[in-house]
């Protein structure tokens, strides 16, 4: 399994150590995305790891990722206002 992928999975399940542990050594990988061009912002707040997007942010992840979360997830949500309308 690649790095990147690793990544994505112990940002999903709030890995903080190991998620640190490697970013320490290659801060290249906090920028990579996912083929749906999700980062790891976005892994770790769907699965609502709040710890690790603490980290994430104070690690200096950027904040074009960032605006990109809060992006879809306002649209997700505006989304389901007007279903449920």
């Amino acid at each position: 399994m690649r790095l990147v992928h690793v990544c994505f999975q112990l940002a999903s399940k709030g890995k903080l150590q190991e998620l640190e542990s490697i970013l320490s050594g290659n801060k290249s990988k906090s920028a990579v995305v996912d083929k749906k061009g999700r980062g790891l912002l976005h892994h770790a707040a769907a699965r609502n790891q709040l710890a690790v997007l603490d980290f994430l942010l104070a690690y200096g992840i950027g904040m074009y990722h960032f605006l990109r979360l809060i992006i879809r997830f306002c649209s997700q949500r505006v989304c389901i206002h007007h279903i449920n309308k």
